[in-house]
């Protein structure tokens, strides 16, 4: 299979590179995300890390494993350590989380339930995009203000 760098003609940046395990497959996929494409196009597109928040106490949540429809085992502790409008960073004490793993978050106090993908680690924690927010979570971020 050719190389990404090689197939395309102008420069990239790349932002992230991720392997993931296909069904079927012994190799893994190699996914990357392309940040900025230069020559004649040059285009960039924003920053996938929104401003984060430091929470001013770190917030005990529970989350998860979210497989095909199903959830996979009971809930796993977290601590929520930042938050961002549509992301939030969390420490798990289980088993280490992995890209584009889809969770359900439940936050003490919010009804519903989040879902989220994760997207990358950083510094120890793991960095969470929303797909679903539930109305009372949505708020409460809000009301937490800008970072």
């Amino acid at each position: 299979m050719p190389c990404l760098e090689r197939t395309v003609r102008a420069p990239l940046r790349i932002d992230a590179e991720y392997r993931l395990a296909v069904k079927g497959s012994s190799q893994p996929l190699r996914i990357s995300s392309i940040g900025a494409i230069a020559g004649s196009h040059n285009l960039v597109l924003p920053s996938p890390l929104s401003p984060r928040a430091a929470l001013r106490e770190p917030l005990e949540i529970c989350y998860r494993v979210l497989t095909g429809k199903h959830d996979q085992g009971p809930p796993e502790p977290a601590v929520l350590t930042h938050l961002a409008e549509r992301e939030a960073w969390i420490e798990t004490r289980g088993s280490p989380l992995e890209p584009f793993m889809n969770l359900v978050l439940r936050f003490p106090g919010i009804s519903g339930e989040a879902h989220g993908k994760v997207r990358q680690r950083l510094e120890g924690s793991v960095r969470i995009v929303f797909t679903v927010l539930p109305a009372d979570l949505r708020e409460w971020i809000r009301s937490l203000g800008p970072p």
